[in-house]
């Protein structure tokens, strides 16, 4: 399941400085499309739709709205990491 993969990928952005900065920048610049497509050559396989809903169990106060503002150049960075950091 590619969702699985997904989680795998927000799981390791957890403890890789290097790889939140590289989201957070592809975030800025574009949306979910180009994190899924850097993930691709990483060795992840997911979409951006199931980017999105993964990151939607993690933290399910997440709104649509916020989900679009992260796609449109808020920090996914901080949004994940505010969840871990408050679910470990």
């Amino acid at each position: 399941m590619t969702t699985n993969s997904a989680q795998q990928f927000l799981n390791q952005m957890k403890s890789d400085t290097s790889l939140q900065e590289e989201v957070t920048n592809l975030v800025k610049q574009n949306s979910f499309h180009a994190v899924a497509e850097m993930a691709k050559s990483k060795g992840y396989n997911f979409s951006a739709d199931e980017l999105k809903s993964e990151l939607q169990k993690v933290n399910s106060e997440i709104s649509d709205e916020a989900l679009e503002a992260v796609a449109g150049g808020g920090s996914i960075k901080d949004m994940i990491m505010d969840k871990y950091d408050d679910g470990d």
